[in-house]
């Protein structure tokens, strides 16, 4: 979403997004938070065990987009359905269970959605205007 809307910032893209399905939830953590804790898993993992990295917090992506949307300079942005990004088959909710992460390192996922969407989007901005000259 964040490269679609740094394009039309630029003006390279027309101010349409093409999305998939909205109303799926999908649990969203910032590898900024979670890093120091895969780094912590070297140490204190056991080899071959799996660990999730989750919030345990689900967001709509449509609730996802329209924070995406709110930060945009670009107020006329259309949304349009393209099947071609429509799963034959697409889990309503991934959410996982950080229970055993936890456990071991004292993790808490201090998620910030806001924040974290807000850097995405502005390293995509830098990104176009290095691909685009803009």
């Amino acid at each position: 979403f964040c490269l679609q809307v740094a394009e039309i910032e630029a003006g390279v893209r027309p101010p349409v997004m093409k999305v998939g399905e909205l109303s799926t939830r999908r649990d969203i953590t910032d590898i900024r938070d979670s890093a120091p804790v895969i780094v912590q898993l070297a140490d204190l993992g056991v080899p071959g065990e799996a660990y999730n990295m989750a919030s345990q917090k689900t967001v709509r992506m449509s609730d996802l987009l329209d924070i995406i949307l709110s930060l945009s300079t670009r107020k006329d942005i259309k949304i349009e359905k393209d099947p071609s990004r429509l799963r034959a088959y697409d889990e309503k909710v991934l959410l996982g269970d950080n229970t055993k992460i936890r456990n071991l390192t004292g993790w808490v996922p201090k998620p910030h959605l806001e924040s974290t969407v807000a850097d995405i989007l502005d390293f995509w901005r830098g990104e176009v205007s290095i691909r685009y000259h803009r």
